[in-house]
């Protein structure tokens, strides 16, 4: 009827990419193909779902030739949507190797979402993998995606080149979030990681790793939801997961006491000739301690180095 066709077309129309459904074509497009497909069960009247248009437009476009995305109507098509228990609008199901058992979407609403999950759903079942598009990049859905989180803080952002050498062979104790972009959750936790960050300068390293832009190690640790935090002990592939406060005071509590636990290197000693010095170290990120020891005549070089050794023998159990 001329009427389902006008609700259709005011949310994708024919050059949109994004392919219309109804129970007449249900099967047919989408259980019958060999294709991945991403579906939208939409209403009409849903201001979410008018929000969410043209970003699953940017999506079919960029996917084309690799993921199928499709729009069907709950409103009219109420069998199709009963099948598959649509209770609210928009949802969003992936339809995948695996037709009668079809998942739900739970990821960003923005195209380089949509596109991030397109890629792992390939991967998964074996697919051709999907170039990265410009669309991530702007979104911060690509490998340096983390920039927009973590850029200019102490927070040390790894992807899979360099997780092995930041965590697992770290000489310090190591906190790592693994998160995506569009979560609220992440994005609320972001300050409060800084800030640990900064506190625990050169006592623990605080890590970020972007679960949608990189893939390998969010696999190897069973990452299912985001944030997810887990520790590494100094030099460990083995973590734990991290299930204590959420704020910078607690994450450096935490962190403060994995670090008695695991004792450093030898602290580096500097010489303070100055006031300039003394200064630079009074107001440094990092825990300073000020050794006073007798004019090196006095003591002999010797002497002088025993002063050290047991300096630094001191500091590392404090």
């Amino acid at each position: 009827p001329k009427m389902e066709e006008e609700k259709v077309d005011s949310f994708y129309a024919e050059d949109s990419g994004v392919v219309t459904l109804g129970s007449d074509n249900f099967e047919t497009e989408v259980l019958n193909s060999d294709d991945v497909w991403i579906v939208e069960f939409y209403a009409p009247w849903c201001g979410h779902c008018k929000q969410l248009t043209p970003e699953f437009i940017k999506a079919a476009k960029a996917l084309k030739g690799h993921v199928r995305l499709g729009a069907l109507d709950a409103t009219v098509h109420g069998a199709v949507s009963n099948k598959y228990k649509v209770e609210g609008f928009p949802t969003i199901k992936v339809f995948s190797k695996d037709k009668t058992a079809p998942t739900d979407y739970e990821g960003g609403r923005k195209a380089p979402d949509f596109i991030a999950a397109a890629r792992k759903e390939l991967k998964a079942i074996g697919g051709a993998d999907i170039p990265e598009m410009e669309e991530e990049k702007v979104a911060g859905g690509g490998a340096g995606g983390a920039g927009s989180f973590y850029e200019g803080s102490d927070v040390v952002e790894v992807d899979d080149s360099n997780f092995e050498k930041e965590v697992m062979q770290s000489d310090l104790p190591v906190l790592v979030e693994f998160y995506a972009p569009w979560c609220g959750h992440c994005k609320t936790l972001t300050p409060e990681w800084k800030k640990a960050a900064t506190q625990l300068a050169g006592i623990a390293k605080i890590v970020a790793y972007n679960a949608e832009a990189q893939r390998e190690f969010a696999g190897k640790f069973q990452v299912n939801g985001f944030p997810t935090i887990k520790f590494f002990a100094p030099k460990s592939e083995t973590p734990e997961d991290y299930t204590g406060p959420r704020n910078a005071n607690g994450i450096v509590d935490y962190c403060a006491g994995k670090a008695e636990l695991y004792p450093g290197a030898p602290v580096e000693i500097s010489q303070l000739a100055g006031p300039a010095e003394l200064e630079a170290c009074l107001t440094s990120k990092q825990l300073c301690g000020v050794f006073m020891v007798p004019h090196v005549i006095d003591t002999g070089a010797e002497g002088r180095n025993k002063m050290i050794a047991m300096f630094n023998l001191s500091l590392i159990h404090i």
